[in-house]
């Protein structure tokens, strides 16, 4: 009966972690170049002696889904989608712990300083943070090239390559907002191509979405039903030892 209660209470829990997740895809359905987490569970096994069946569901790590996004062309010279595989390398923010976190594009912006950013957060090249000097026209090109044409002057200048890198889907780790972490290493990726003037749509299915979430609700509530019945049957057996 012990193990009964064990299996069942972990799958609610995890049930809850599901719905949790799919919470969060919702809420990024309009998000540009939003990656859909995902939640798995596997089975785990209760260390110790005299324990070996009490087995329990454990949370897995499953990554995002890397499934690409529709790509919608805007006219806006800053905006910039991954055309396939890839990500754009962007400066972290002191309290996200590490040094360089990652999107799949989006509306840059420049600050003051002529800076590039992303989600608030610089962009980064092959050497930096990409700083862009006073000009009448941008361009991005398909390698990450970003050039200029300077005040009173038609032709394009090179400024910057944008950095790019391949990571496993497993790997990487979305904490909101379009942004991702990678929890294993990634790969140069000078093979990623860009699409200037275009945006990449979040890959969250709103119906698909909806899907999970009753099915986890139902998991739910099928966990809940078999800790009923475990205490039914402890209670019989209760009866059975008072008679």
């Amino acid at each position: 009966m012990d193990a009964l209660i064990y299996t069942a209470m972990s799958g609610a829990q995890r049930a809850q972690d599901a719905q949790q997740v799919v919470a969060h895809n919702l809420a990024n359905a309009t998000t540009t170049g939003f990656r859909a987490s995902l939640a798995v569970a596997q089975a785990g096994e209760l260390p110790g002696a005299g324990l070996s069946s009490r087995h329990f569901a454990l949370q897995a790590r499953a990554g995002i889904d890397a499934t690409p996004g529709v790509l919608e062309p805007t006219g806006r010279a800053l905006d910039v989608a991954i055309d396939g595989a890839g990500y754009l390398a962007l400066a972290a923010l002191p309290d996200e712990g590490v040094d360089v976190v990652y999107s799949r594009g989006g509306s840059l912006t420049l600050d003051g300083d002529g800076t590039l950013r992303l989600h608030g957060r610089a962009v980064l090249g092959e050497g930096g943070p990409v700083v862009v000097p006073p000009h009448r026209e941008l361009d991005i090109d398909a390698d990450g090239m970003v050039a200029v044409a300077l005040d009173g002057d038609g032709e394009l200048v090179p400024v910057a390559r944008l950095q790019r890198v391949l990571a496993m889907p497993g790997a990487m780790r979305g904490t909101g907002g379009g942004v991702l972490v990678a929890d294993g290493g990634t790969l140069p990726g000078d093979d990623v191509t860009l699409r200037g003037a275009h945006l990449e749509a979040s890959n969250v299915s709103a119906v698909g979405a909806m899907v999970q979430s009753m099915n986890a609700s139902r998991d739910f509530e099928m966990q809940m039903r078999v800790l009923k019945i475990a205490d039914d049957l402890a209670e019989g057996g209760n009866r059975l030892m008072r008679a």
